[in-house]
């Protein structure tokens, strides 16, 4: 099989771009006999000679984000040359008006086009099957891009959380800034440690002075260095958009061997069992994180086994065939045109 993946190019996009789409290509191309190529959403959209010559030999075509309508007329040209195209949905797209508001003009058009969605998360399936076929494909890792540091004893504990926004809301919300508070004020060693495109003024997070420690976006190369620096890992969830996050976070916790905690949810509960999970108030966010600090080496012990054993059985070489299986099936279903 020959796929293309047609990936996203605009500024940030660099982890997304290397978890559903880098990361399997490469793993597609380790099996010596299937290929995958990577073009950029611009260079696609533009119709660029290399990619109209990449696109024209390919079997399946695979458009991250594929109810872009910038991304319509050439989803419309290949359909027309009987291409399979699927759009590769991850949890980020959403917005927070909510999932309805993706259903409507020319997302639901560029969705009716396509073979078939593939989505990260399993609670997409339902939103985007009312279009077309969906398929769950989780994002699968590179187990030896992520190297578990050797931990040493040290004063400070850092509590770390690393997202594409601002965590204010999301951490007021689940009552975990509260807890935070707390925490900082009960344990002077802990710090709070926030990984965030946004400049550290813009991080409206009122935690004691000089706990809170910003640091910049990590590009997807750099992340696993980056990451080595929690030693417990946070994973508030609040909301719709929330629950259909995808399992990365955690999954990356665990490939670390930091030991983490969530909120009660959908979006890990398939690895509910390897970690910690509490309801969305503040005593329960506090009354774990305090035992997690206080009883650290316990928990990394923990951390150490069973969950890692879990986690690097999620490399995707070993997925790999399932990933070729999905499409597959999306090439030999019949199709509505």
């Amino acid at each position: 099989m020959k796929v293309v993946f047609v990936c996203l190019d605009e500024p940030g996009a660099d982890y997304l771009r290397e978890l559903r789409c880098a990361v399997p290509a490469r793993a597609i191309n380790r099996t010596g006999k299937h290929r995958a190529r990577l073009i950029s959403l611009q260079r696609f959209v533009n119709r660029s000679p290399d990619a109209r010559r990449a696109c024209r030999a390919a079997d399946v075509i695979v458009v991250q984000r594929g109810f872009s309508p910038q991304a319509l007329p050439e989803i419309q040209h290949w359909k027309a040359h009987d291409k399979v195209v699927i759009a590769d949905i991850d949890s980020a797209c959403y917005s927070s008006p909510g999932v309805e508001a993706l259903f409507s003009g020319q997302t639901a058009a560029s969705l009716c086009l396509v073979d078939a969605v593939t989505a990260a998360s399993p609670l997409m399936l339902d939103d985007w099957s009312r279009c077309t076929p969906a398929y769950h494909l989780p994002n699968f890792l590179e187990v030896e891009h992520y190297t578990p540091p050797a931990r040493e004893r040290r004063d400070e504990i850092v509590i770390g959380w690393s997202g594409g926004d601002d965590p204010g809301a999301c951490f007021a919300s689940s009552g975990l800034e509260r807890a935070l508070r707390r925490v900082c004020r009960a344990r002077p060693n802990v710090r709070v440690m926030i990984y965030s495109p946004l400049p550290p003024e813009r991080i409206s997070l009122n935690l004691p002075d000089g706990q809170l420690i910003c640091r910049p976006w990590t590009p997807y190369a750099g992340w696993p260095q980056a990451l080595a620096e929690f030693d417990i890992g946070l994973a508030p969830l609040v909301g719709e958009s929330d629950a259909r996050r995808s399992w990365t976070r955690v999954l990356e916790y665990m490939l670390m061997k930091i030991p983490w905690v969530c909120s009660e949810g959908p979006a890990y509960q398939e690895l509910q069992r390897y970690g910690w999970q509490v309801k969305n108030s503040a005593a329960a966010w506090e009354r774990v994180l305090l035992d997690m600090v206080d009883h650290l080496q316990e928990y990394r012990r923990e951390a150490a086994w069973e969950p890692y054993l879990y986690a690097i059985n999620q490399n995707v070489d070993e997925h790999v065939d399932r990933i070729l299986q999905v499409y597959t099936e999306i090439q030999s279903a019949p199709r509505a045109y």
